[in-house]
């Protein structure tokens, strides 16, 4: 019969157990434990026999550039515990598959924040006498700070004001007095969208 209550707590045992493997001893079956909890592990019976509990020490992270690096542990029928390091060869954002004592499981990777955007226009300012004349064009100059697979959009508040897929502005002829909104979005594979606003103002 399962004790749900043991096996509850050597899950939160293994769990915290995610640390160097100095910190482990060795049993006489090649299996590590932590030293001092012995008992609490032993103690365990296993719910599907003689395949144990599979329990990695972590499912996934924010994006940084690194590859994971993490432990799998294995309650065995008897109780004790084996370990296994895991370094996965991936570093971008999505779920990634891999084995670990024979079971298939996932690690997922998720958006970071940090990403901002810079331009080398982030606001004009136009007189109405002068857009009675003719219209005025100006290039946002707009990117994301951080590297990576970048695509940037663009989004005018208003008829007057249109914005072409590279960027450029055009405030038309005859353009009303008033304050426009031109929204700059930048998406990137591993961090999050990020949005800022370019200002015209007609006069």
């Amino acid at each position: 019969m399962v004790r749900i209550k043991r096996i509850l707590i050597a899950v939160t045992l293994i769990v915290a157990l995610a640390v160097p493997s100095c910190a482990f001893a060795a049993t006489e079956t090649g299996a590590t434990t932590a030293p001092g909890t012995e008992a609490a592990v032993d103690d365990v019976d296993s719910p599907v026999g003689g395949d144990g509990v599979v329990i990695a020490s972590s499912t996934g992270k924010e994006y940084n550039g690194k590859k994971p690096h993490f432990y799998v542990y294995k309650i065995l029928a008897n109780g004790s515990v084996e370990r296994e390091e895991k370094i996965l060869d991936v570093v971008d954002v999505g779920t990634h598959s891999y084995k670990a004592f024979g079971k298939d499981m996932t690690y997922t990777i998720s958006k970071a924040k940090g990403n901002t955007i810079t331009a080398k226009v982030s606001s004009k300012t136009y007189k109405y006498k002068s857009l009675k004349k003719r219209s005025y064009s100006f290039y946002i100059g707009a990117k994301g700070v951080k590297p990576g697979t970048l695509k940037t959009s663009y989004r005018s508040s208003s008829k007057y004001v249109s914005v072409s897929s590279s960027g450029k502005v055009t405030v038309k002829k005859r353009a009303k007095k008033g304050t426009y909104k031109v929204a700059v979005t930048v998406t990137n594979k591993n961090y999050k969208t990020v949005v800022k606003y370019i200002t015209v103002r007609v006069k």
